[in-house]
């Protein structure tokens, strides 16, 4: 099992469409960190029906640009709002964050996924990748088992 962790998605950006909502919309989700998800910056990943739960989906955000990648998996489609929503990880036990991000909507994912970059931010440090175990950075002797992966 990879290493997942729980996440707090706060997302105060819009599409006009959605513009009339009063404060951000807050949702719980978990996500998948992905060190092979190499970015300049922090970028979390989502599935389409999460960027439609948060307010950016179908109608994107005014400063949101498309852009096709390469993948291990060939070239993909991506949508990119950039500083959509503030990220925290939250535990039984503690909140790391928040971190502001850039999401990257996946289209053909049902998954969310942690970056690189994002991941190292929230403090994310994987220990045993094949049981899913991880610890955050300040703490050497803990180990943490990952939340079960939800799927949108």
């Amino acid at each position: 099992m990879p290493v997942f962790v729980s996440l707090r998605l706060s997302c105060k950006i819009s599409s006009a469409a959605s513009s009339a909502r009063q404060g951000p919309i807050v949702v719980l989700t978990s996500a998948k960190l992905n060190t092979g998800f190499a970015a300049k910056g922090p970028h979390l990943g989502i599935p389409r029906k999460l960027a439609e739960a948060l307010g950016l989906w179908p109608e994107l955000p005014e400063d949101a640009y498309s852009l096709v990648a390469s993948t291990a998996g060939g070239a993909v489609s991506l949508d990119i709002c950039p500083g959509a929503f503030e990220v925290e990880v939250v535990t039984e036990d503690r909140t790391v964050g928040p971190i502001q991000a850039h999401a990257v909507i996946l289209h053909a994912r049902r998954e969310a996924l942690i970056s690189d970059v994002l991941g190292d931010s929230l403090w994310i440090v994987p220990v045993r990748a094949g049981p899913g175990i991880w610890r955050f950075r300040d703490e050497p002797d803990r180990e943490r088992s990952s939340v079960r992966s939800q799927v949108w």
